[in-house]
């Protein structure tokens, strides 16, 4: 994807995939996207990615994780010791 600014001064964006109209002589871009549309879901996902609660509720899971994990060694280690 390249980005192409127009308006008054430059300050409208789109990105587009040009590489087919580059390398094939074609009309128009294969796609194309408004950049304002497209930084606002990019920026939307990203907060929430690293929002506190996702944050949180991803290191819950790893603590869960890794609990089970101690617990299957420990059973194991047992199994070996009565085996």
């Amino acid at each position: 994807m390249m980005v192409h600014y127009s308006g008054r001064n430059g300050s409208l964006h789109r990105y587009s995939c040009s590489r087919t109209y580059l390398a094939q002589g074609t009309r128009r871009p294969c796609q194309s996207i408004g950049g304002r549309r497209l930084d606002s879901t990019v920026i939307d996902s990203f907060l929430q990615a690293v929002n506190p609660a996702s944050v949180q509720a991803t290191a819950r899971a790893v603590d869960q994780l890794q609990a089970e994990h101690r617990e299957r060694v420990r059973l194991g280690q047992l199994a070996v010791e009565h085996g």
